[in-house]
């Protein structure tokens, strides 16, 4: 308690709900008891929430995973910190105390694959310890590469499934996703599949298209492919119906007057 202006003051964290002491008032020499209710009560632990007891990592990741917790205090006892409980550790990783998002930041003290991170959290009076087993993979020693270097496919417009492109990646573990480079949301890719698909309303506007498509592994490291999409062209009649004026009767109409042309959709000529 401050002498001069009665102010008093927290030395230590209060542990319990109820507490009670005598202040002494001078030079009337008069004793008061004061009785203190703690309201907002730090009665719970920090707990993780859905912590990942493993992880398989590549080692070109610097984002490795976030953190949650939760706590059933109130107001200001329910805020948490997050800490690396081994000064060691903090060389290579780092971990926001705010938001609980764990980074890799130092590879070059990194000398194991395997590593038992030690993880606590705290809302300031209780501390709560656990870790994370982290096994890093090195995915940079070989690029992906496709089956083929261009891949050529034929639109039917009664299939929405134009075809699939493969990639393959001799990294243990690794994982390959894919994407297109189109301006057209008409053909699309499945990220993991690789497999083409097109809508029904795609309408094409000359007899094929060409594009690029790439795969990218968990290193980040990516190679592209060539696609080609043909129409399959199907003759048609320039016109659905057509008319022959005839002047007489009599006249004799040489063979040469019915002339027709066949055509495809972009009405070219078809040449036989």
């Amino acid at each position: 308690i401050n002498s001069t202006t009665s102010e008093v003051f927290l030395r230590n964290y209060l542990i319990d709900k109820f507490y009670s002491f005598k202040i002494l008032i001078k030079p009337i020499e008069e004793i008061f008891i004061i009785k203190l209710t703690i309201i907002d009560y730090n009665n719970y632990q920090p707990n993780f929430y859905n912590l990942p007891l493993n992880l398989s990592l590549s080692l070109s990741n610097k984002f490795l995973t976030k953190i949650s917790s939760y706590d059933y205090d109130l107001n200001t006892n329910q805020i948490v910190h997050y800490y690396l409980l081994d000064k060691n550790q903090e060389k290579i990783f780092s971990l926001n105390q705010t938001n609980g998002i764990l980074e890799l930041n130092n590879k070059k003290y990194l000398n194991q694959t395997n590593i038992q991170l030690y993880i606590g959290i705290t809302d300031n009076l209780y501390l709560t310890k656990s870790y994370i087993q982290i096994h890093f993979y090195n995915y940079t020693k070989n690029l992906p590469k496709f089956s083929s270097d261009e891949y050529i496919f034929y639109y039917d417009q009664t299939r929405s499934i134009l075809g699939q492109i493969i990639a393959y990646d001799n990294d243990l573990n690794d994982e390959i996703s894919y994407e297109i480079y189109l301006q057209s949301k008409s053909i699309s890719i499945d990220r993991y599949t690789g497999t083409i698909k097109v809508e029904k309303n795609f309408s094409f506007i000359k007899p094929s298209i060409e594009f690029y498509a790439s795969a990218k592994d968990l290193a980040k490291q990516i190679v592209y492919t060539k696609i080609k999409i043909f129409y399959i062209i199907e003759p048609k009649f320039r016109s659905y119906l057509y008319y022959i004026t005839l002047n007489s009767t009599n006249f004799k109409i040489p063979y040469e007057i019915y002339q027709f042309d066949i055509v495809d959709l972009f009405n070219q000529p078809l040449k036989s």
